[in-house]
């Protein structure tokens, strides 16, 4: 059974080539624009990895993070951190709360393939 990736991200385009690659890689993947959006999905589904745009998330990127993971069925579910500013977050805040990787933008899809396959596979 395919494993199911949840991506959090306000961009169309983005979640595009997002799509296309990692449905290419063989994953079924769940994309969503909000925060609330990705609660009411992580409510209703299980999901077996997270990537998340920091920039939709705004300046709520830490609390999501925190929250996903209090929640029992998250508890263990990889976060993987998009964004295009990484000098502007505390990366030990996020990795605290349970961010496992970071991808900085612009990335090559198959650096992105490569860091999703790790996390699923208990590689970090």
């Amino acid at each position: 059974m395919s494993k199911v990736i949840l991506t959090v991200n306000s961009l169309i385009s983005e979640n595009q080539m997002i799509q296309f690659v990692l449905t290419g890689a063989g994953y079924v993947v769940i994309d969503v624009a909000t925060r609330e959006d990705a609660l009411k999905k992580l409510n209703a589904q299980h999901f077996d990895l997270i990537l998340a745009d920091l920039n939709t998330l705004n300046s709520g990127g830490l609390s999501f993070i925190c929250d996903v993971h209090s929640m029992p069925q998250y508890i263990n579910t990889p976060i993987i951190v998009l964004t295009a500013e990484m000098r502007f977050f505390n990366k030990a805040l996020y990795n605290n709360c349970g961010v496992i990787n970071w991808l900085t933008k612009p990335y090559q899809p198959d650096k992105l393939v490569g860091i999703i396959n790790d996390a699923l596979s208990g590689v970090k």
